[in-house]
């Protein structure tokens, strides 16, 4: 139901935690079917959050983290608490808590406290 209405893909084996939202209705949201989001989460429109053909393990999202608009996040990665990732960022590797993400691939572009 959620594909036909909203053009999404959001298993309900993919463990998302309590208070995790999709904007906008989850408007083209592409979640892995084992992949984790923790609490309170942000997740934006046109967003995957995926693994990488041979990969065995899909990302690992913590607790109260915003990822932007069209933002991919893909691989056996993880991103810590409190993070923000950008508009359009490619995550292909793994960051720890408190961090602002951005680019083409993902980088650090800064650290909040």
């Amino acid at each position: 139901m959620i594909f036909l209405i909203y053009n999404s893909y959001i298993p309900s084996s993919a463990n998302i935690g309590k208070g995790s939202i999709f904007a906008y209705k989850g408007i083209g949201v592409v979640v892995h079917s084992r992949a984790t989001i923790g609490e309170n989460c942000i997740i934006c429109q046109q967003v995957t959050i995926g693994g990488k053909t041979g990969d065995v393990n899909p990302p690992k999202i913590g607790n109260n983290v915003y990822i932007a608009a069209g933002s991919k996040i893909i691989g056996d990665i993880s991103i810590g608490n409190n993070c923000t990732i950008g508009v359009n960022a490619v995550v292909n590797k793994s960051f720890g808590d408190n961090m602002v993400i951005a680019g083409v691939p993902a980088k650090l572009i800064k650290e909040v406290n």
